[in-house]
Formats: C-alpha cells, structure tokens, sequence
C-alpha cells in the first residue's frame, strides 16, 4: 500500500508512471490529485487497477483510491 500527496499530478505523469512501473503497488490511496472530469483515470492508470476518485469541482483538492485487480495482487 501507498498514500502520496500528488499535489497536482497533471503535470507530474511521468514520475508517477515512473514510480508505478518500479514499486508496482498493490494499493494507492492519493490525496491532492487537482483531477477534474475532463481528465481520464487512464492518462494516469493502466487497466490493471480500478480507480476510485473524488474529484472536487475547482479542480484543486482531490482523493483517490487506486487497487490492483485481485489477480495480480502480490502474494495472491
């Protein structure tokens, strides 16, 4: 499991997809994404994870919950 504070991830997606090919997640709970409904969860996230996302009108703030599909989950 990971909980990170993107504090802006629209302009850090080659980091985070940097992070996620070498730490490979099981869970990713995130704070400050500053996501809104005209970015797609998979400009972020590849088909092996549901994403689930509370993006704030304004487009600051934001949470998410991000979990690998259960048959890829470590140890599974």
């Amino acid at each position: 499991m990971f909980n990170i504070n993107f504090q802006s991830s629209k302009n850090k997606d080659c980091e985070f997809q940097a992070f996620l090919a070498k730490e490979n997640p099981d869970v990713i709970i995130g704070t400050e994404t500053w996501l809104n409904s005209s970015v797609k969860t998979c400009e972020y996230f590849n088909p092996n994870y549901s994403v689930f996302r509370r993006d704030r009108l304004d487009g600051y703030g934001g949470v998410l919950v991000a979990v690998k599909d259960l048959s890829k989950l470590s140890g599974a």
